[in-house]
């Protein structure tokens, strides 16, 4: 088997298939896969691992993967992926991680990822995203990780992201938000990293938010914003 790829079945069915990029000793990439995602693993129903990082894999995100419903951990980051991402992928009942990070994805967030009721971390950072984060990202209670930034996300931060109590660390700089930071992100007194800045923010910082803040890695204080009275 090519160094970079390893599987184990379980079941005589696949139940992990990674297939990374490995450094050469000269410390440059040695890529292992190029094209597209195929709709094929669809068919692969009780797997549970699939990472395809660090590859040059490119074209959409397959719908048929929604077949892949005993899937837990999902990781398709730094490949060169375009197109929006599935609402079909809302069907994903077991995913606890899913990293889309470091593509060339783009269009809006569909609201079927607040079905993801299992899910702890979410990273959809350095893409093309638009539109507005849905008011469903609050329904993903058990999120540990919401990475979103570096994107082209617009409107405003949803008051229902203070649903989130389990968060630890939260991530939507560099995008287009504008208006108010909601006062329900005072309920995320679990964070150890938040960061909105670099986007148009306006108002105030709700006075309970500025004192979690002030226990993590933030950067309100470059918001410019003063505290909510």
């Amino acid at each position: 088997m090519a160094r970079g790829q390893s599987h184990k079945r379980l079941g005589g069915r696949y139940a992990r298939l990674r297939f990374q990029s490995a450094r050469h000793s000269t410390k440059t990439w040695q890529y292992w896969l190029t094209g597209a995602l195929p709709p094929e693993l669809g068919r692969l129903t009780q797997l549970k691992q699939l990472d395809l990082s660090f590859n040059q894999l490119n074209g959409a995100l397959p719908p048929e993967w929604s077949r892949l419903t005993q899937l837990e951990r999902l990781n398709l980051s730094d490949n060169q992926l375009s197109g929006s991402i599935p609402s079909e992928w809302g069907y994903l009942a077991q995913l606890t991680t899913l990293n889309l990070s470091v593509n060339q994805l783009s269009g809006t967030l569909s609201p079927a990822l607040g079905d993801l009721s299992q899910l702890r971390a979410l990273y959809l950072s350095d893409n093309q995203l638009s539109g507005a984060i849905p008011p469903e990202q609050g329904n993903l209670t058990p999120l540990l990780v919401l990475g979103l930034h570096n994107n082209q996300l617009s409107g405003t931060i949803p008051l229902e992201l203070g649903n989130l109590t389990q968060l630890r660390r939260l991530s939507l700089h560099a995008n287009q938000l504008s208006g108010a930071i909601p006062p329900e992100l005072d309920n995320l007194t679990r964070l150890s990293s938040l960061h909105l800045g670099d986007n148009q923010l306006s108002g105030c910082v709700p006075a309970w938010l500025r004192i979690i803040a002030s226990f993590a890695s933030s950067d309100l204080d470059d918001l410019g914003l003063a505290t909510c009275p």
